[in-house]
């Protein structure tokens, strides 16, 4: 069997157990057995369960800046390229679970961190140029706060991503809430670039 693909086997199951029971309960063991490989060969390929949970890690995270770097240079207007931006990233972060976070916050922080440094990055080069990109071409107010703008559009995504809808909302408005993901955030980008108001003038001061 070829390196490459004993390697991409041992990632695939090590991050499907790491997502779902957390990085702490599962064993070299665990992913040694669920890949259909032995130890041995397990530590041939990663010194540590922490070396496979970074080589997991700097994967996912390489493949969403490859995602996000073709969709900001892509020639899709600003309204499609920020629908895709936020679907692709929500939909890698989804498959990880709350549980996973707050287990490597406690246990792997050297990691934790490697994931934060991560997120400052993509925010600073990919949805503060989105948002650049927006102003430009007119679709965004120029006096807008940048900063503000960016921090609501990862405080949605990390809401969706970590928090169930149920806890998000009343339980009366919860249940008239679709569960297609991409309807949500079609309603979402409509808000933020619409508003709520009928007359949104009544709330101008200037």
């Amino acid at each position: 069997m070829e390196f490459k693909e004993i390697e991409e086997r041992i990632l695939q199951t090590a991050e499907e157990l790491f997502f779902r029971v957390g990085f702490t309960k599962t064993t070299a063991e665990d992913i040694a057995r669920e890949s259909s490989v032995s130890k041995r060969t397990l530590y041939k390929y990663y010194r540590s369960k922490r070396h496979i949970l970074q080589a997991i890690i700097n994967k996912n995270a390489q493949e969403l800046s490859s995602e996000l770097y073709k969709i900001i240079n892509s020639d899709s207007n600003f309204p499609d390229k920020l629908h895709t931006a936020l679907t692709v990233t929500t939909k890698v972060l989804s498959k990880i679970s709350r549980q996973f976070i707050d287990d490597i916050q406690r246990n792997v922080p050297e990691v934790w961190q490697q994931l934060s440094n991560y997120r400052r990055d993509m925010v600073n080069t990919v949805f503060v140029s989105l948002m650049d990109e927006g102003i430009k071409a007119g679709y965004v107010k120029k006096k807008i706060n940048r900063g503000i703008a960016v921090m609501v559009m990862l405080s949605v995504m990390d809401n969706l991503i970590n928090t169930s809808i149920d806890k998000l909302v009343p339980s009366e408005l919860s249940g008239n809430i679709p569960k297609n993901i991409d309807y949500i955030f079609d309603e979402i980008i409509n808000i933020i670039y619409n508003g709520i108001l009928n007359n949104p003038t009544i709330l101008n001061k200037q």
